[in-house]
């Protein structure tokens, strides 16, 4: 597998203290795929919170034992009696919610991965950057699917991330999303699943998840501020936006890139937007001025018309691939 040396095109960020340009926010629902929904297959979403159910096997006369030979609940930990369960979804209040840094990164690495280099220069870095691949991973090694999916980009030798506590430069997509020392353009909410009844589910290896069933459905928002037409158009392609306000499916979440897992699919979902909300400071979106709220067969011509912008300014850069065809196939 070649190395392919690649130059990273970078410039000095546009002014975060002024406002120009379009501005506005989003209402963005991801949904995980489901029959029921009209596509082609159930998908369980899990998104995880880093810590698991425990029960407590000690008795209420050992713990309160402990806790007098010890004097405090830390001290008593190491001695108390437990057993670690599932593997929790991320709950905030008690409701599951899907964190604002994970919607972020699953756009913003997307787009990294779709641009690619034209006469040796690229717009993009890997923020997350890591050694060029110099050969195909062994089948079944930790990360092979990922590596057989991006194959064609993970052999790139972007240099070093931009980081702007160090270089006055950044590229693109770190212009948009942001870098260290500079606040992105593009900022994201947690997006709250309110109506969405987890599921407990027992998988290969001894893993039990509790995880979101098929056509969960969760609601956030995205905030946008000095973006040009193209730069709103390359969001929505990162989202899987195409000619309309339902994108097609993606993948999101822990073991996204197994085509089945057990018995179960995951990490199969839809983005989609609800409304933009042109802010009253906003230069016209499209038809559209200052103040005005785009919704329904409206919103589709927008969304359609800033991806073909997109498309149009950057030309043969952008290579947009079916990732959930590719990971079908792969197995």
């Amino acid at each position: 597998m070649q190395k392919l040396k690649a130059e990273v095109i970078r410039y000095p960020p546009r002014s975060r203290s002024e406002i120009k340009g379009l501005i506005g926010s989003i209402k963005v629902f991801v949904t995980s795929c489901s029959r029921q929904l009209g596509d082609d297959i159930d998908s369980y979403l899990y998104i995880g919170s880093g810590g698991k159910a425990i029960s407590l096997e000690s008795k209420e006369e050992e713990l309160e034992s402990l806790l007098r030979k010890f004097g405090s609940i830390e001290k008593a930990a190491p001695y108390v009696k437990m057993e670690l369960g599932e593997e929790l979804f991320n709950l905030v209040n008690n409701l599951p919610v899907i964190p604002a840094s994970s919607v972020k990164g699953n756009i913003r690495s997307r787009l990294e991965l779709y641009f690619k280099p034209k006469d040796g220069k690229v717009r993009s870095c890997f923020i997350s950057a890591g050694p060029p691949l110099r050969s195909p991973l062994p089948r079944g090694s930790h990360g092979w699917r990922y590596t057989e999916l991006w194959r064609n980009k993970i052999v790139e030798d972007r240099g070093f991330p931009c980081d702007f506590t160090k270089n006055d430069r950044v590229c693109l997509i770190c212009d948009l999303f942001g870098a260290p020392g500079l606040k992105g353009l593009i900022e994201f909410s947690d997006l709250i699943g309110s109506n969405v009844k987890l599921q407990l589910l027992n998988l290969p290896y001894g893993v039990k998840v509790t995880a979101s069933p098929p056509a969960s459905s969760y609601v956030g928002h995205i905030d946008f501020t000095s973006l040009e037409a193209h730069e709103l158009g390359l969001l929505f392609i990162g989202m899987g936006l195409k000619d309309s306000r339902r994108g097609r499916p993606v993948l999101l979440g822990r073991f996204k890139y197994r085509k089945m897992f057990g018995d179960f699919v995951f990490g199969r979902i839809r983005y989609s937007i609800e409304k933009i909300i042109v802010h009253r400071f906003s230069r016209p979106l499209g038809d559209f001025s200052p103040g005005s709220i785009i919704q329904g067969s409206s919103l589709d011509k927008v969304v359609k018309d800033c991806v073909e912008n997109a498309v149009n300014v950057f030309d043969s850069e952008l290579d947009v691939i079916d990732e959930v065809k590719i990971v079908d196939e792969i197995e």
